[in-house]
């Protein structure tokens, strides 16, 4: 995911009465493409997003719930299932915290025990480095731990391209914008100053839950059709293709890029 930024602008913060954690009452009040608006404790409004909700749930509905997020913005992100391991309880529920620790460590090892080295699509280097110097502060936000991006930033040999990381061991994971939001912050822009990059619905949601324009690119996990329904602004097929259209946006000098598209790194 990329994140650029137009210039800097520090928004105020917000809290509410609720904790990260607290059990309510929740009434299910209407359905978007996110998920469901909920009622919470007849008071405040939240969210239950799509892909954490694995149970039928209907419009008027009453349900107990648990506060998932307080945004700095007020708004309120909500679950089902009190937070904590939440991505193994999808794949595995009813399972006790010793498995879910042990699945964790198990998946962890894994993923740092592969010998294979990680690999950039073709012209991602280049575009980046085009796009950093040509004065856009480039962000990564991230389903990996920080130990896992880490190795790939060092594998990759981009340590230096971006100005902020957020990964899912730090903050809320995707689609929950709150490490989108982070990164806003820590660089000090508006949501309307910014584009997130994605390959997944995830990511999409992710943005638009943050208020920030996102753009989809096909050549990933998600095929061109699902990610077309969230309605990108674009739907690209090379990650080259970005200067293109960031050149047609006026937002890049056409001049400062060559053509035919960049060549695959390495």
């Amino acid at each position: 995911m990329v994140i650029i930024e137009h210039k800097k602008v520090r928004g105020p913060k917000r809290q509410t009465g609720f904790h990260e954690g607290q059990k309510v009452a929740l009434l299910i009040a209407a359905r978007n493409e996110m998920g469901f608006m909920a009622v919470i404790n007849g008071t405040h409004k939240g969210i239950l997003y799509k892909n954490e909700v694995f149970q039928p749930l209907k419009i008027g509905q009453e349900i107990d719930g648990f506060i998932k997020k307080v945004r700095d913005d007020q708004k309120i992100d909500l679950c089902l299932q009190k937070p904590g391991y939440k991505a193994v309880d999808a794949l595995y529920p009813g399972r006790d915290s010793v498995f879910r620790q042990q699945f964790v460590e198990c998946y962890r090892h894994h993923w740092f025990s592969n010998t294979e080295t990680s690999e950039l699509f073709p012209g991602a280097r280049e575009t980046l480095h085009l796009l950093k110097e040509s004065g856009f502060a480039l962000a990564v936000a991230t389903g990996k731990g920080r130990a896992g991006l880490e190795k790939v930033l060092f594998e990759t040999g981009l340590e230096t391209v971006f100005s902020a990381t957020r990964c899912a061991d730090e903050t809320q994971s995707k689609p929950h914008p709150q490490m989108l939001l982070e990164i806003l912050q820590e660089l000090r822009i508006e949501p309307h100053q910014a584009l997130m990059v994605g390959d997944t619905e995830y990511d999409l949601l992710m943005a638009m839950g943050a208020s920030v324009a996102p753009i989809a690119v096909s050549y990933g996990v998600h095929e061109r059709e699902r990610l077309s329904e969230h309605q990108p602004l674009a739907c690209l097929d090379s990650i080259s293709e970005l200067l293109d259209w960031l050149a047609e946006e006026n937002l890049l000098d056409p001049e400062l890029f060559f053509q035919p598209p960049l060549a695959a790194a390495d």
